[in-house]
């Protein structure tokens, strides 16, 4: 039995999405010259209106391709936890689906997943920081010590393959922060505060687009501080949202890419992690910046 065939009985890949039928055409295009190609596929279709359910007569001839179309729009987030319901095997790989993949190699990977020894194999990440530490086994703990942003790469949903056993284990926290829009994190934390080890692929294979979403700073923040709450050491909580938005929290909680001011409920959420010197700083630098962005002439496009 060649790898392509042995594969298939160890891994599922599941896409959650929405109204992104080109983007989702593209993604499975590139898996089918992939070496899971033969994996069964779930694409779940939270109820799209842009002839996404289309796709599934498209692809017909692949019975590995299974399209699930829900009655109704659950939400991005329920739609993510809600891929752990499809597929038996040991492994699951939850991605987005409008990312980029390379599978120039991957061997390293798939031997993982044939050993079964790991629970969690980190194989993709933003593309603002060069893929590190390739081929390691680390703890959390370890790979942060080690400049490896575990926690800004776990974020991205297509950077984690996973033990089923272990998501289902951590299922039930993960629909209590359906709201923070960070469900998965509940899996990637738990594995943080148990210390147990994960392996990083010797090449980056999955790639996030940075903007098909629509989010802005204030959102983005307080996901990301309410999400820090499934840890409960305030310590680690301050870690994992400087390692999201890394340098000083202050100022990337005000100067972020977006440049939105952010709401007075987010700020009050972002001040229970920050440090006690941090929050004397933050009402004497605050208001400075925010005259700032009162008074800046808007951009003309």
């Amino acid at each position: 039995m060649d790898t392509d065939q042995e594969i298939k009985n160890l891994l599922t890949i599941c896409i959650p999405t929405y109204n992104r039928k080109e983007y989702l055409k593209h993604t499975l295009d590139q898996f089918l010259s992939s070496p899971f190609k033969y994996c069964n596929i779930y694409v779940l279709n939270n109820a799209s209106t842009d002839g996404t359910d289309s796709l599934a007569e498209e692809y017909k001839s692949f019975p590995n391709i299974i399209f699930i179309t829900n009655k109704y729009n659950i939400g991005g987030n329920a739609n993510i936890l809600r891929c752990v319901e499809y597929g038996d095997t040991p492994y699951i790989w939850i991605i987005g689906d409008d990312d980029i993949y390379d599978f120039s190699y991957t061997d390293d990977v798939i031997t993982e997943i044939k050993k079964g020894e790991l629970d969690l194999i980190h194989v993709g990440a933003h593309t603002d920081k060069e893929w590190k530490n390739g081929g390691s086994i680390l703890t959390p703990r370890e790979a942060l010590k080690q400049d490896y942003p575990y926690f800004k790469y776990s974020s991205f949903i297509g950077c984690s393959i996973y033990k089923r056993k272990v998501f289902c284990d951590n299922l039930i926290d993960g629909y209590r922060n359906i709201f923070n829009s960070y469900p998965h994190m509940a899996v990637l934390l738990s594995f943080y505060e148990n210390d147990n080890k994960f392996y990083i692929s010797k090449r980056q294979i999955a790639k996030a687009v940075v903007g098909n979403q629509g989010y802005d700073t204030d959102n983005l923040v307080r996901w990301w501080c309410g999400t820090s709450y499934l840890l409960k050491n305030k310590k680690d909580r301050r870690i994992f949202y400087s390692n999201q938005f890394a340098g000083s929290r202050i100022e990337k909680m005000c100067k972020w890419k977006y440049k939105k001011l952010i709401s007075k409920e987010t700020i009050k959420l972002a001040l229970t992690i920050f440090s006690v010197p941090e929050k004397i700083a933050f009402p004497i630098y605050y208001p400075f910046y925010y005259l700032s962005k009162l008074i800046r002439p808007s951009k003309k496009k």
